[in-house]
């Protein structure tokens, strides 16, 4: 399998490293952390389900929300970015700034480990990330544009019993997304 960030937002105005400094020099933790150097990584598309979508095992339901990139420094992720749908990665149409957590470093290497795995068929993956916040789920989402199957590798903390060492198949993922929202929903309407 080839991992590609091919969907990126016709109009990111952030594409030099110089420009990653300027826009985190308002947060001074990380304008001192990106003394030396700083890159920011290609746009990844942020999809997500509601809990009724995830309940219905539908990907076609999944709507884009935001763009998120990651800035790296020394080789190590310091922060992702957060914008608009729209694509402008500019300082009014910031949605978030994260600097610390497990989950930066965790959706690396996810991404890391999708292309450690790379299967011999051949296929070409487009990177996204797939949200269902209502059941505390995040994960990479391997697209296959040509409509094979979509690939899943979840990315910790996550709120359901997965295998956080497997990549799940698109029915597999689906299904098990499905029960936990049905539950949810159960819940909500007790």
């Amino acid at each position: 399998m080839k991992i590609e960030f091919s969907l990126q937002p016709d109009d990111t105005v952030i594409t030099k490293d110089e420009d990653v400094l300027r826009l985190l020099s308002a947060d001074s933790v990380l304008a001192e952390k990106f003394q030396e150097s700083a890159s920011i990584s290609l746009a990844v598309p942020v999809y997500a389900l509601n809990v009724e979508e995830a309940a219905a095992k539908s990907l076609g339901n999944a709507h884009l929300i935001r763009w998120r990139s990651f800035v790296f420094a020394r080789e190590k992720v310091l922060a992702s970015i957060d914008y608009k749908a729209s694509g402008r990665l500019r300082r009014g149409e910031i949605i978030t700034i994260h600097s610390n957590g497990e989950l930066l470093t965790n959706t690396i290497e996810a991404v890391g480990r999708a292309e450690e795995e790379a299967r011999s068929d051949g296929g070409v993956y487009e990177v996204r990330l797939l949200l269902v916040q209502s059941i505390y789920v995040l994960a990479l989402w391997l697209h296959d544009p040509v409509g094979r199957e979509n690939l899943f590798i979840p990315i910790p903390p996550i709120g359901l019993e997965l295998n956080l060492d497997a990549t799940y198949e698109e029915n597999e993922f689906l299904e098990i997304l499905a029960q936990a929202a049905i539950r949810r929903l159960e819940m909500t309407h007790l």
